[in-house]
């Protein structure tokens, strides 16, 4: 059923690349090499990227017009863990007008990762997972309300990937070390 595989690093995005033909770059390349390197590989895959700013749908939006291609956009939203994503759904509501205002990008959805939940009793992973999806119904509702669509809702990780049914909505998981088990 894996229709795609996720890399951190344009290098590794160009790698996954000869092995799927849908690449999810999961932190947002913000100079002007990586980028370029993206929108390259958006020429002859479907390469999508997950954003926490203008800037980067900026700097993604000006290589894929440069390459004549189109780079699809995630959204990241923070959920917890505090490594990358926008903090609100305000916030990611303003980004996708953003994005979808943008030459070279495609508005595909959101994406968030509940690394933080890598540890504790499974009660406690299933009660935040359980305010995770309120969060994510949140902001599916304020995109819908404002005309926005998210076809992908992108989420998960190895330790949550045997609860991921918990968050309504979800289209996808991606589980990273879970074949290292």
């Amino acid at each position: 059923g894996a229709i795609g595989l996720t890399a951190a690093k344009v290098g590794e995005a160009k790698i996954m690349a000869q092995a799927a033909d849908d690449i999810l770059m999961a932190y947002p390349p913000v100079h002007p090499a990586r980028c370029e390197g993206l929108a390259q590989l958006a020429r002859s895959k479907t390469v999508r990227v997950g954003i926490d700013s203008t800037f980067a749908a900026d700097s993604l939006a000006s290589a894929a017009r440069g390459a004549g291609s189109t780079i699809g956009i995630l959204v990241d939203l923070d959920v917890g863990h505090h490594r990358t994503g926008v903090q609100s759904p305000a916030e990611s509501l303003a980004l996708a007008r953003h994005v979808s205002c943008s030459s070279g990008l495609r508005l595909d959805g959101i994406m968030f990762f509940p690394g933080h939940l890598s540890h504790g009793p499974p009660d406690s992973i299933t009660q935040k997972l359980s305010a995770i999806s309120g969060l994510i119904d949140e902001v599916l509702g304020l995109w819908e309300k404002s005309g926005m669509e998210a076809r992908i809702v992108s989420g998960g990780s190895t330790p949550t990937a045997l609860k991921s049914h918990l968050i309504r909505g979800l289209t996808e998981i991606r589980p990273g070390t879970y074949v290292f088990n």
